[in-house]
């Protein structure tokens, strides 16, 4: 009964999150409208554990017309569920290329630490999991002091060692 529990809550919050996921997706030039967005994941974790999501005839209204949707269409499922695989499938292409171009960057060693560098126009960053790769903008290192630049080089090495965590 606590698998059902379990299975019951965890679909309910995939279902949440890929719908705020996908609207997110469209919202990519709208500063304001990306931070609301991200804001509906915070109640993803809460979802299946609510009263109000079981016991409410709104949380029933607002949770439950996809499921009924799904049960009376399979169709809509199938559906649905391609639609999360291809967007997978975009997602890791896009993520491949990347780490492609990351690839083809100049590689300097700065205070035993490797980094790309890249002409790009773009803030430092970090890819990877297995193997974190850190990158920085040329004019990072052209411009900013040593001080700055220690300071935004632990700030990745600091979510790297985040990531680890996770």
């Amino acid at each position: 009964m606590c698998s059902i529990l379990w299975c019951t809550a965890a679909a309910m919050c995939s279902v949440f999150s890929g719908n705020v996921l996908s609207c997110l997706s469209f919202a990519r030039n709208s500063v304001f409208l990306k931070g609301a967005l991200w804001s509906l994941f915070i109640p993803v974790l809460f979802v299946g554990k609510m009263k109000f999501f079981y016991e409410n005839k709104i949380g029933v209204m607002l949770f439950f017309w996809w499921t009924e949707i799904c049960m009376n269409h399979i169709w809509i499922c199938w559906l649905y569920v391609c639609g999360i695989f291809v967007c997978a499938i975009l997602l890791l292409g896009r993520r491949r290329k990347l780490r492609k171009l990351v690839a083809g960057m100049e590689k300097r060693k700065i205070d035993d630490t490797f980094v790309y560098v890249t002409d790009a126009p773009v803030s430092p960053f970090t890819i990877g999991v297995f193997k974190p790769q850190i990158v920085i903008p040329k004019i990072i290192l052209e411009e900013y002091d040593k001080k700055e630049f220690q300071t935004i080089l632990l700030h990745e090495k600091v979510l790297i060692r985040m990531d680890s965590y996770c």
